[in-house]
């Protein structure tokens, strides 16, 4: 992502819903997974003006993290930025 790595095992997990039923670890227990992937996110974004902000919509739902960013406008495309090690 941009030039950010990190390790998958680092924010995946199993589960899945079948019949509208969740399958996998206690969705309480998936929080921490997903403000990592919300931080590598952020770290990824090729921008020097970037925030991300959590806001509580539903009362303890963990998904609750939002990223922003913008940079100037231009007519050619950003260098690629080259991955670095982590």
């Amino acid at each position: 992502l941009g030039a950010h790595t990190f390790a998958a095992a680092e924010v995946c997990c199993w589960g899945s819903y079948h019949h509208n039923r969740w399958t996998g670890p206690v969705k309480a227990t998936m929080a921490p997974r997903f403000r990592c992937w919300a931080e590598h996110l952020h770290r990824g974004i090729q921008s020097q003006r970037k925030a991300i902000v959590r806001v509580e919509l539903v009362e303890a739902h963990y998904q609750d993290t939002y990223l922003f960013a913008s940079r100037p406008f231009s007519v050619t495309c950003p260098a690629s930025p080259v991955a670095s090690p982590k």
